[in-house]
């Protein structure tokens, strides 16, 4: 399925397919289950999976902000840069873009936050691309905390110096009394677009288990699944998986989770290892981070993965820009490095690899 498909495009799907395995033919074939907590039958979730069809997403924030609060303040929020980037990203073969709301937004202006999140779903829609929706989000860059405001440059040489997790870290531990302002933060960004068919999918909390912050992270993470089931979304839940999480961890989110998503950011051969753990919960699964090209975690080793088992994807960046994603992650102080970490284009709209455009816009699934 290819979404704003253009004549010229060239079918290079033999190159990142491999055989069908009999652990892919169990995924595509999967048992009734009984509702996850008010969520989706697997027969209805299989259907649901096949009617959007092959996702080829990414982690979007646009090249003039740093990070998603600069993406949503109304002084900084940039729908013409939007519109361009999402334009490019269509034509390179992106159909799905993947975004983060802070709290720390809504709280101060929460009618401008939804004005702004409906113009921004406008844009992405005439575009073809569907958008998931990231509510709470584990990542953060170090000593960086989230308050609304002007947000500071990024730091020379410094990969994505200036995230900030959402909420603030303060803010999660249930002691800290703030969980029934999030839970209505959630209430009134989930029900005014419960309905709204160019959401894809609400994804209750990234990276949950960041930094080693699992423990912490959880108890808000369940609630959060029970905050946004309230409000009866038409749209399917979950949260993200990642790999050093304790297997128990894993279950709880697994079982209220009507699509698993899940972050891998390893060599093919673990993030194999890692898909085949999570595949056998018979549900779809998104990929909703992954890319790093300097531990080959990149397009021509991850997509046959991916295209083996049916999982649609999300890699991180699309547009070189203010949050620096190009850079390693593991290497500070590199400004120019020959191979990037993550991003596709540069601000020109030009590909840092056209082979990996190629491989993007060629990409299917084995059998589905």
């Amino acid at each position: 399925v290819f979404v704003g498909q253009d004549e010229t495009w060239e079918d290079v799907s033999p190159s990142v397919r491999r055989p069908v395995s009999p652990l892919a033919r169990s995924v595509v074939a999967p048992t009734p289950a009984a509702r996850n907590g008010g969520g989706w039958r697997r027969p209805e979730i299989w259907r649901w999976y096949k009617h959007v069809g092959v996702l080829r997403g990414v982690n979007y924030v646009p090249r003039t902000a740093v990070n998603p609060i600069e993406m949503w303040r109304e002084d900084t929020f940039d729908p013409d840069t939007i519109d361009e980037e999402l334009g490019w990203g269509r034509d390179a073969g992106i159909n799905t873009v993947r975004v983060f709301l802070p709290y720390e937004v809504w709280q101060n202006d929460p009618d401008g936050f939804k004005k702004r999140i409906k113009k921004f779903l406008k844009i992405a829609n005439k575009k073809g691309m569907k958008t998931v929706i990231n509510l709470f989000d584990g990542r953060y860059a170090a000593n960086m905390k989230s308050v609304d405001g002007p947000q500071p440059d990024p730091i020379p040489g410094v990969y994505n110096s200036r995230w900030t997790s959402s909420p603030d870290r303060s803010l999660v531990p249930k002691h800290a009394g703030k969980w029934p302002e999030l839970k209505k933060y959630i209430d009134d960004v989930v029900d005014e677009f419960a309905g709204d068919d160019r959401i894809l999918i609400w994804d209750v909390f990234n990276e949950p288990g960041y930094n080693g912050n699992i423990m912490r992270n959880m108890p808000l993470l369940l609630e959060a699944f029970k905050w946004v089931r309230a409000n009866d979304p038409s749209q399917p839940v979950g949260a993200d998986i990642q790999a050093d999480m304790p297997q128990e961890t894993r279950e709880e989110i697994i079982k209220r989770s009507d699509v698993i998503t899940m972050v891998g950011y390893t060599n093919d051969k673990m993030m194999e290892t890692l898909l085949s753990e999570v595949i056998v919960a018979g549900r779809p699964v998104l990929c909703t981070g992954w890319l790093h090209r300097h531990a080959e975690n990149n397009f021509e080793k991850i997509l046959p993965l991916f295209a083996d088992v049916n999982v649609g994807w999300y890699s991180w960046g699309l547009v070189k820009g203010r949050t620096q994603l190009y850079l390693p992650w593991d290497k500070p102080g590199e400004e120019d490095p020959d191979v990037w970490n993550q991003d596709l284009l540069n601000p020109d709209g030009e590909p840092y690899d056209e082979k990996e455009i190629k491989l993007i816009r060629g990409f299917q699934f084995n059998d589905m």
